[in-house]
């Protein structure tokens, strides 16, 4: 499946490695009239490792960055297990639980 300008490789690793699933809809940043994500969504499974491949430029750092908190996202929907998490909501003590 392709995502941002990339691929998602998926493999299956020990499900007591990530214990929930993470859910991402709609996710949208821009930086000023750049938009650099639009309209991301997928779902990673408990144990399951996800590679994310994409040219320089491509919004990777920034998906990561909006996935973990470091960056605010403009738009979107980030579900962590039954968590539903608003964008930006993604505190310092949950980061570095889960991430």
């Amino acid at each position: 499946r392709a995502l941002v300008d990339g691929h998602l490789s998926r493999r299956r690793v020990r499900p007591s490695l990530i214990a929930m699933d993470l859910r991402v809809r709609d996710l949208a940043k821009s930086y000023g009239e750049k938009a650099v994500l639009s309209g991301i969504g997928f779902a990673i499974a408990p144990g399951e490792r996800v590679l994310l491949l994409g040219p320089s430029g491509s919004g990777k750092s920034t998906l990561l960055n909006c996935l973990t908190g470091l960056q605010r996202a403009d738009a979107g929907e980030i579900a962590l297990g039954e968590q539903r998490l608003t964008v930006g909501s993604l505190g310092d003590a949950l980061r570095r639980r889960h991430f």
